[in-house]
Order: C-alpha cells, then sequence, then structure tokens
C-alpha cells in the first residue's frame, strides 16, 4: 500500500508524502520507520477515539 500510494503521488508530481499514525501504534511506526519516513514532531488528536496521532513523513 505505501509503494501504491508513494508511485501515485510520483506521477502526481508530488514531492512529500505524509502519514498520520495512532502514537499507540508501535507495528504501524516501526513500518514507515522502514520504509524511509521519520516522525517530524507534529502532533493532532483523532477526535472519533480522543487518542493521539503523529505525523510521519518522506521527501520524495
Amino acid at each position: 500500500m505505501i509503494k501504491f500510494f508513494e508511485k501515485t503521488g510520483k506521477e502526481r508530481s508530488f514531492s512529500e508524502f505524509v502519514i498520520w499514525v495512532l502514537e499507540e501504534n508501535e507495528i504501524g511506526k516501526n513500518c514507515y520507520l522502514k520504509n524511509g519516513y521519520s516522525c517530524d514532531g507534529s502532533e493532532k488528536i483523532f477526535q472519533r477515539y480522543q487518542k493521539k496521532e503523529i505525523r510521519f513523513v518522506k521527501k520524495g
């Protein structure tokens, strides 16, 4: 899914990819780190569940 997301973005000339992940989702965070994403320190609350999300970014 990540490769499809990035391929589609590159075809549309996007140069940055952003993924929000729940702070408690260690498996997801590790997956994004292994795929070249880094946490940029941005946070927000996922209103539906009142849980913190953190932002991962990758330059394309």
